[in-house]
């Protein structure tokens, strides 16, 4: 016993569960009995409806066709009597127009209630019927020979009022069996109708039980799924929090990393700037003193010949032409290199904008610059040309290292995108515009693979890299995002080019920050 109501329990919990889990299943189940029910009852109702409504028709019709047979027999008998009392033949053609009438509605009668006339007692009323006719006829013709009196006698002889009483009979026996067989339709009706209210009444005795059921079952469902809802808003709303908190720390992780950078490449700047500037400075009096000595030795061959076979042999040694020619070589490209360290220093310092990290008005394709100066080996080595379509642009109110910051991470991304692609010919358009009055843009186009459209709603999430573990930390264009939407109130976008198949990212800033 025990084990069966487990059982009983188990399988109505699984119900319970499935309805919770597919409420919809319950509603259709629902809809389906209740039309399963009632459609069937509305069907034997309309029928109940129309039958009664035939019933009700045929029944006015037989009434009103029974008074009109009646009404036209007791016309017919009474023009045959007028004319042969009077011998006036317009009451002959008056009975000829009425017998017409009266044949048309007992037609009708028979076609609305066949039964009544099929019997043995209609037949002999046809018959009386048949015979007041003939006499009638043949009293008709005994006015045209001028024989009144024999037709008023044949009017009123016994056989003639025995046919006539016989034919009323007849008709009031008649009208007496359309009564009963209204009747007893009308009964069938009463229990058809009696009938559906009693199924009615048990249809509604299993649907209402059954939609409480439904409703309360609906009702826990919505309870259940608020409470879900509920709990799905505060996790969420957790979730957003801790999302706030993590861009708050990778944001000051980042402050302190531009802080980081920017005190460690000020530090590099001063300490190669010095020696550099040393350097340059003292090259331009070793050049000096070097045409100076060299211009000594030649002085010294013109003016002491023949030279020394010591100092010839040494000027061998050392293969003097060489390095007369050679040194002024050597002392150019060390001027070029110190040039070269001075320009990688200034570009270090405007990338980092030393002295520079709170807001200013700058010209942008000074970042531009400094940046594309910092990835300038990477760009060799890889044979990508960069194409400047610089517009004119008025200076921009912005916070420059972080823009920066932006710069390197587009075009170290459009890089990597060309690399990866390994086109042979690798292309980079810097594009700049002001598109509308107070804003600007900037676009990175590259030549490469573009990016795949099922990571592309991802690009811009923390953490999402393509590449391999470890070598990235996928924070880049986050933080580029943030930089560019918060900071600078503007908007980082990316689309495919139409010319090839590459990327285009897009910044667009204000001029003036709000």
């Amino acid at each position: 016993m025990v084990d069966v109501d487990s059982h009983k329990t188990r399988w109505f919990q699984d119900i319970q569960a499935i309805v919770y889990q597919r409420p919809s299943y319950c509603i259709v189940v629902a809809v389906t009995l209740t039309l399963g029910l009632f459609i069937p009852q509305v069907v034997m109702n309309w029928r109940t409806y129309k039958n009664f409504h035939y019933i009700s028709q045929q029944e006015l019709r037989l009434q009103k066709l029974s008074d009109r047979i009646t009404y036209l027999d007791e016309v017919l008998t009474m023009s045959a009597r007028m004319n042969a009392a009077t011998g006036n033949r317009i009451w002959e053609a008056r009975y000829k127009q009425f017998e017409s009438d009266l044949d048309a509605a007992i037609k009708e009668s028979i076609n609305l209630i066949p039964e009544v006339y099929s019997s043995q007692d209609a037949q002999q009323v046809d018959i009386a019927n048949q015979k007041l006719v003939e006499m009638e006829t043949r009293s008709f013709e005994l006015v045209q020979k001028n024989q009144s009196q024999s037709a008023l006698e044949l009017l009123s002889s016994p056989e003639y009022q025995k046919q006539k009483q016989i034919y009323a009979q007849g008709v009031e026996q008649r009208n007496q069996q359309i009564q009963q067989i209204l009747k007893l339709q009308t009964e069938n009706y009463h229990q058809d109708l009696s009938l559906s209210f009693i199924l009615m009444a048990l249809t509604l005795s299993l649907l209402i039980p059954f939609w409480f059921l439904v409703l309360r079952i609906l009702q826990t469902y919505l309870r259940d799924r608020n409470l879900a809802l509920a709990k799905l808003e505060t996790v969420n709303y957790e979730l957003n929090l801790s999302i706030q908190q993590l861009q708050q720390a990778q944001k000051l992780i980042q402050d302190e990393k531009i802080s980081s950078l920017t005190q460690m490449v000020a530090g590099i700047a001063h300490e190669i700037n010095n020696p550099v500037s040393f350097i340059r400075g003292n090259l331009t009096h070793i050049q000096q003193y070097s045409q100076e000595l060299m211009d000594i030795i030649d002085l010294y061959q013109q003016e002491v010949v023949p030279a020394p076979a010591i100092i010839l042999d040494k000027f061998d040694e050392i293969d003097f032409d060489f390095i007369s020619e050679d040194i002024t070589k050597a002392l150019q490209s060390m001027y070029v290199g110190t040039e070269r360290i001075k320009e990688i220093v200034l570009g270090l310092r405007a990338f980092s904008c030393l002295d520079e990290s709170q807001r200013k008005k700058i010209d942008i394709h000074s970042g531009l610059e400094s940046t594309i100066l910092l990835l300038q080996h990477h760009l060799q080595s890889l044979k990508i040309e960069v194409i400047r379509e610089y517009s004119q642009l008025p200076l921009v109110d912005c916070y420059p290292s972080q823009l920066n910051q932006v710069f390197m991470s587009l075009i170290k991304n459009a890089i990597e995108a060309i690399e990866a692609s390994k086109i042979l010919k690798g292309q980079i358009i810097i594009r700049s515009q002001l598109y509308q009055p107070g804003w600007i843009r900037i676009s990175i186009i590259d030549n490469g693979n573009g990016i795949n459209p099922q990571i592309q709603t991802k690009v811009f999430e923390p953490f999402f890299t393509t590449k391999a573990i470890g070598s990235s930390k996928g924070l880049g264009l986050s933080i580029g995002h943030q930089i560019i939407t918060r900071s600078h109130q503007g908007k980082l976008y990316f689309q495919s080019t139409q010319s090839t198949s590459g990327c285009e990212f897009v910044i667009e800033i204000p001029t003036q920050l709000a």
